[in-house]
């Protein structure tokens, strides 16, 4: 029986064969593409049999030759076009992506057996060559994720923009400064310097992607660029912030890509690129119809940049080619070069800038449509609470002694459940920030002597970090832990009993009541209140008992009364001073004449509360401030009674 080794053809065009399994089982990562019609080196009229192409997705290009070509006599009589397109079909089948191990070995037993026998023993036919497409290192080439494994799993976006809409629209800040601009239209974002000598406009996705262990994090963006004429300017795009990241685009007149680490920038130009050129030169995988065609930045091309950072993973930057096939122009081989991560942290906006300093008149523009940022596969859902080490402490604290935690991620988690205890009193202070840099502290607990304070919350902010102060004694014990938890649980309970502390904690609510206005129809009104928001009663109050009972207004009584007399005036008197211990006052009007009563300062005939004709008596229990009054003639005066406890 023949052997017929099958391989993939490397970049360089030697053929890698193709791994397998002890028991024979083809080892495959990717998938298996075919394009065409495959030439067999059979003698029929076109010199090459149509290959059955069951998953386009799948199959994209499949070239298959005999190595050892058989004579055509030889196969002529011995095998017909049918029989071996009949074998071709079920190795078209075999070979899929995700091939069974039993099929792989039917698939090994047909290519060891099968093709032999139909072909004949004793021809020249003894082994067939499968030149699969293939990357440097031999796996088929499919879209496969940094970490080696084909890309099975959805993209999960996690920030994205779309310029088709206005650039506000797309949760993207912006700034310029010296007459730089950013401005929207015909599908795309428009970032530019103006020709000022210095100059810029950025911008960047609020919300940042979202790292996950072993997950893969990519960024989607199309870009068009500026050619530059000095050195003291930018263009970039990219996966960064102010202190890490990745990006693509001119420092300077040069192109390139760089990592960013701590604010520094290590940026490595197009040619000392370790992959395509993009220059149109022979082999360059950046095609066009198959042909290697110069990438020209001023036009709109769409990069990929990814990496599956776990501090060592290897970063790629990528540029679609015209043909629709991924090119990896440059990959920053990360794994045993350093003693620190790429990056301090893989959770970063997708940003975009232009700058000039001290540059020319060149008016630097950048052009994008479209942004897309997330991770490979979905954030596994959290199960277990997270018990937070940089934000608990039993480390005693002396005078005024503080303990400060260490901002956490709290976006994916529901509660937040926060314990002290120390011997002496002290401050728990719950901080939230929205970049870890700048922390508030909405909320601050006093931490009685001897007395344990559980605290549970929910993020307000998408880091978190617990501060405790202590007071003016040195602690001897000191107890503080946090939980982050993936479920809401319920506010902290005490037993009834408990006395009500301002520092306990609480549910804030607000309502507004209402009842059925008497004026019939049922219709609801709101209840009212004085300034000082105490409810105004009047009338009588239906307590559900089959009637109306009396409430009274207030429920402290007078006990005290003083009693005087003011003279009539034809000018403002005061009739009572302001007195805040007031349960009442009593006027009597004994004149002849009007008298015009002000709640205030200062009363005239057409500036005052009530007018008391002559013998008039009014009351009122709810003023407690300075009444005035006037007559219009002086004649007679009041007799004013102020009613306290």
């Amino acid at each position: 029986m023949s052997a017929i080794p099958v391989g993939g053809q490397k970049a360089d065009g030697r053929v890698q064969p193709l791994r397998s399994e002890a028991d024979g089982t083809i080892h495959v990562t990717g998938a298996v593409v075919v394009a065409g019609a495959v030439d067999q080196g059979l003698p029929n009229a076109g010199g090459a049999l149509a290959w059955p192409v069951t998953d386009a997705a799948v199959l994209a290009r499949l070239n298959v030759a005999l190595s050892t070509r058989a004579s055509e006599a030889t196969l002529a009589t011995r095998a017909s076009e049918a029989t071996v397109a009949s074998i071709l079909a079920q190795l078209d089948v075999a070979l899929s992506t995700r091939a069974s191990e039993a099929t792989a070995v039917a698939t090994q037993a047909l290519l060891g057996a099968g093709l032999p026998a139909a072909l004949g023993q004793g021809t020249k036919a003894t082994s067939l060559a499968v030149v699969l497409p293939s990357d440097a290192d031999g796996f088929l080439g499919a879209d496969r994720a940094t970490l080696g494994s084909g890309v099975v799993e959805g993209r999960h976006t996690q920030v994205s923009a779309n310029f088709t809409q206005v650039v506000a629209n797309n949760n993207v800040s912006t700034t310029t400064a010296g007459g730089g601009s950013v401005t929207q239209g015909s599908g795309l974002a428009t970032f530019a310097t103006g020709v000022a000598a210095t100059a810029s406009a950025t911008g960047r996705t609020i919300g940042t992607v979202r790292y996950a262990s072993g997950r893969e994090i990519y960024a989607l963006i199309t870009a068009i660029f500026t050619t530059p004429t000095d050195a003291a300017s930018t263009q970039r795009i990219g996966l960064y912030d102010a202190n890490n990241g990745f990006y693509i685009g001119y420092n300077g007149t040069g192109f390139g890509v760089a990592v960013r680490k701590t604010a520094v920038d290590t940026f490595t130009a197009r040619a000392s690129w370790n992959g395509d050129l993009l220059t149109g030169a022979a082999g360059s995988k950046f095609t066009r119809g198959g042909v290697p065609e110069a990438v020209d930045l001023t036009k709109e091309n769409l990069y990929r940049i990814r990496f599956a950072w776990l501090g060592a993973a290897p970063i790629r930057f990528e540029i679609m080619s015209p043909d629709g096939e991924w090119v990896t122009f440059h990959m920053i081989r990360q794994p045993n070069v350093a003693a620190i991560p790429s990056v301090d942290t893989p959770d970063l906006p997708v940003a975009v800038e232009v700058t000039k300093t001290v540059s020319d008149a060149t008016d630097l523009v950048l052009k994008t449509s479209c942004w897309e940022g997330g991770i490979v596969g979905s954030l596994t859902p959290l199960q277990n609470p997270n018990i937070d080490a940089g934000n608990s402490s039993t480390t005693t604290l002396g005078i005024a002694g503080v303990f400060t935690g260490i901002g956490f991620d709290v976006s994916a988690y529901s509660a937040i459940s926060v314990t002290a205890f120390a011997n002496v009193a002290g401050t728990l202070n719950l901080e939230f920030s929205t970049d870890n840099v700048t922390f508030e502290a909405p909320v601050v607990y006093v931490v009685a002597a001897g007395a344990n304070v559980t605290v549970n919350t929910g993020p307000q902010a998408r880091y978190f970090r617990v501060r405790y102060v202590n007071g003016a004694v040195v602690q001897t014990t000191f107890r503080l832990q946090t939980i982050e938890r993936p479920a809401a649980i319920q506010p902290s309970t005490v037993p009834v009993a408990t006395a009500i502390s301002p520092s306990g904690d609480a549910l804030l609510t607000k309502g507004v009541i209402t009842g059925v206005t008497t004026a019939g129809g049922g219709a609801f009104v709101d209840v009212k209140v004085a300034p000082s928001g105490a409810v105004q009663v009047g009338g009588s109050i239906d307590q559900g008992t089959g009637g109306a009972s009396a409430w009274l207004a207030k429920e402290q009584r007078a006990a005290t009364s003083s009693v005087a007399r003011v003279a009539s005036s034809a000018v403002n008197v005061t009739l009572l001073a302001s007195n805040a211990n007031r349960l009442g006052v009593r006027l009597h009007n004994d004149s002849t004449k009007i008298c015009y009563v002000k709640f205030g300062i200062t009363a005239t005939s057409i500036d005052f509360t009530v007018r008391m004709n002559p013998q008039d008596f009014y009351a009122d229990d709810l003023y407690t401030g300075r009444i005035d009054g006037i007559w219009s003639a002086a004649n007679g005066g009041m007799q004013v009674t102020e009613l306290t406890a």
